[in-house]
């Protein structure tokens, strides 16, 4: 049963990840959802929580829709004490109806409750996927969200299944809360480049580099005529040393450029160990670009029968895929029309309704929070 919110209803956020002036996927997710939120029919009092840094002081900050919207900006001490000391006594000056962490990492209790947003939960397989220094990082938030969380927003079914699975308990609520994609935008214009692949990502042991690298060299071994297949991988860091020159690594790119390369290539690849999400292929779908994916985490979820799988993380296994996907023909247009229309049902609208129809579960269930507090 839905249950109805405050109105207006005083939603405060760690609005951490908007500082972020190059955005990562949960920097979009938060702004996403945030935008939608107070563009939603229900009024919504927002107030953005930063820790007081630089960015924080940015005369366009928080961007136009959250400024234009009314939100409040609050700025904090920065530093190891933002979350563990400054957060809790800011909330319980403001009192706002409920707390919303774009991280599995809360502030301890505070009289307000608290919902933490989990893109990944850490298991057994996350040392190999994320090395020792992020996993712990995930633990320790993970731990954090089940001792004081009163809800938790997922990203996705595959992740809403491990949470239960490592412990969030049966009584707590949890919502999927997937993102959204803008709407058509004419992006797929023309003939597209026939001879290059893209992946997008930072440059970590998780996301595949070397896999994808291997599978396209596979490739041109595979169909020795006419041009090679290029290999284009988008997103900030250092390219493994074995993949130094056997693909183009341009670095981060703003949107709209990484936007106009997704439009124009054969492909999107996403070869990753795991994913919590895979915003960047939905993307790619809307933009009727052919997605090809690991069977990884996530990532089938996203896709559904509107891209190709590939069950085994084998350049082999990829490279046969990616024949099949440049050869064209009527099984590829067929996928990309279902990855179109999959891609529409993804709305940040839609996605903001699931956030405040989860807030309005835990202000029901918790004990922490009366509809008069003043």
């Amino acid at each position: 049963m839905r249950q109805s919110l405050p109105r207006p209803f005083r939603l405060a956020v760690d609005a951490t990840p908007l500082l972020e002036t190059r955005p990562t996927g949960v920097a979009r997710y938060a702004r996403g959802l945030l935008e939608a939120a107070l563009a939603a029919s229900h009024p919504v009092a927002l107030t953005l929580f930063v820790p007081d840094v630089p960015a924080a002081h940015a005369a366009d900050f928080p961007g136009p829709e959250l400024r234009g919207r009314g939100a409040e900006v609050v700025r904090l001490g920065a530093g190891p004490a933002y979350r563990l000391a400054h957060l809790p006594g800011a909330l319980r000056r403001c009192r706002p109806h409920l707390f919303h962490s774009f991280f599995m990492a809360v502030p301890p209790p505070c009289g307000v409750p608290v919902v933490a947003t989990a893109y990944e939960v850490p298991d057994a397989s996350a040392l190999r996927a994320e090395g020792c220094v992020r996993t712990l990082r995930q633990a320790t938030g993970w731990a954090a969200a089940r001792r004081w969380a009163a809800g938790l927003a997922v990203i996705s079914r595959h992740t809403g299944r491990a949470a239960r699975a490592a412990g969030w308990a049966a009584d707590r609520p949890l919502g999927w809360v997937p993102p959204g994609v803008p709407g058509p935008r004419g992006r797929r214009v023309g003939r597209h480049a026939a001879r290059e692949i893209i992946a997008v990502g930072t440059l970590r042991p998780k996301k595949g580099v070397e896999l994808a690298v291997a599978a396209v060299a596979r490739l041109n071994e595979r169909t020795a005529t006419g041009a090679p297949v290029r290999l284009t991988w988008i997103g900030a860091g250092v390219p493994p040393r074995r993949c130094a020159g056997r693909a183009r690594f341009p670095g981060y790119l703003a949107d709209p450029e990484r936007d106009r390369l997704i439009a124009g290539a054969a492909c999107l690849i996403v070869p990753s160990i795991t994913e919590g999400f895979g915003l960047t292929a939905l993307e790619a779908m809307a933009a009727g670009c052919p997605v090809v994916v690991a069977d990884a985490g996530a990532l089938p979820e996203v896709v559904g029968r509107g891209g190709w799988v590939v069950p085994r993380a084998s350049a082999e296994s990829w490279a046969e895929v990616l024949g099949v996907v440049l050869a064209g023909g009527a099984e590829v247009r067929e996928r990309v029309e279902r990855a179109r229309r999959r891609a529409a049902g993804f709305t940040w609208r839609r996605a903001a309704a699931r956030l405040l129809a989860l807030h309005g579960r835990v202000l029901s269930s918790s004990k922490t929070f009366s509809t008069d507090v003043g």
